[in-house]
């Protein structure tokens, strides 16, 4: 069985010293910058090789948009060429984002993963993305069958925490929050609902370099 995570879920795990860890046979680590280097470290250290596996091709086309702060993503062009303009405006212009996060979605581009250095920005943003509905009835119905599935585990206190009742109303209607104040049995569901296309839009903290 495979699973994808973070480097920093794989660190916590090590950690941790999880179970999951000592059943690992294979670790592959995707678009690795200074990946010689690395290799070599884990083949000095581990005493065996460590193969670095390369190519240049893409299966999805790299594109580049810019969205002006004001804008409404209509793409206009001058002399042939994308008239080109701001990324964001000020901190705090949540209809820039939020209509940035539509046209990606309406555009079918989804799944929209938008990156803050805060939790409670990545909070401030769900709560903006929460105006959107974007999943289907029967999308709704296994969100909150998986959800309560994985909310069992919890004791009846921790049930009650705002974090665990404000979030399903959220992924069903398609929006995630992932930051490292969740409860550990929280995150595991959104990863997963994440995983099965279920969350269309995910809000997640990225610790900083």
């Amino acid at each position: 069985m495979a699973n994808v995570m973070t480097t920093v879920i794989w660190r916590s795990m090590q950690y941790k010293g999880s179970e999951v860890v000592r059943e690992v046979a294979w670790i592959i680590f995707d678009e690795c910058p200074n990946a010689k280097e690395f290799a070599d470290w884990v083949a000095k250290v581990h005493r065996q090789p460590c193969h670095i596996v390369y190519t240049d091709y893409r299966p999805t086309v790299l594109q580049h948009y810019i969205f002006p702060s004001g804008g409404n993503g209509d793409r206009k062009r001058e002399s042939g060429k994308w008239r080109k303009g701001l990324i964001l405006g000020r901190a705090g212009e949540e209809s820039d984002i939020f209509k940035m996060v539509k046209m990606i979605i309406q555009r079918q581009y989804d799944p929209v993963i938008l990156f803050s250095f805060s939790k409670r920005e990545c909070e401030f943003l769900a709560m903006q993305m929460a105006k959107m509905d974007l999943n289907e009835d029967d999308e709704k119905v296994n969100i909150e069958t998986i959800f309560w599935s994985a909310m069992d585990m919890l004791s009846d206190d921790d049930k009650k925490l705002p974090q665990v009742s404000n979030m399903l109303p959220l992924l069903k209607r398609g929006i995630g929050v992932h930051h490292y104040g969740l409860l550990p049995t929280l995150k595991e569901v959104i990863e997963i609902l994440f995983q099965e296309g279920l969350i269309k839009c995910l809000l997640q903290q990225r610790l900083s370099a």
